[in-house]
């Protein structure tokens, strides 16, 4: 339907999909480069780590983030283009191998903002 679409009217035609999924359509690679995701929001973007959330809002940046265990979630990675699960996965594994803080230091950060 998308390639007839894109056919008929031309590329320079705004053509909105909501809950797309062009990623999981086969031989939809070459359609879904020529879209501009405008708002992206996916749980779990990796298949091999639960948790953590991908997200975009146009024009801003690609943000990997998952949540902390006090305050807003730590972000892990931001990128102007989508990562790739190798990108994500070496971010994830950056911030699992940081030192973690005790619970009292965790709660002085929260106060010092």
């Amino acid at each position: 339907v998308l390639h007839k679409l894109t056919e008929q009217y031309g590329p320079g035609t705004v053509i909105v999909l909501i809950n797309s999924r062009l990623e999981e359509i086969e031989g939809a690679d070459a359609l879904a480069s020529i879209f501009e995701r405008v708002y992206h929001f996916k749980p779990n973007p990796h298949p091999t780590w639960g948790g953590g959330v991908l997200f975009r809002k146009y024009p801003d940046s690609w943000v990997l983030c998952r949540a902390a265990p006090i305050g807003p979630p730590t972000v892990l990675l931001e990128t102007p283009e989508r990562p790739s699960l190798d990108e994500m996965s070496d971010a994830f594994q950056s911030e699992t191998s940081k030192p973690q803080g005790t619970v009292l230091n965790k709660v002085a950060k929260f106060f010092d903002r």
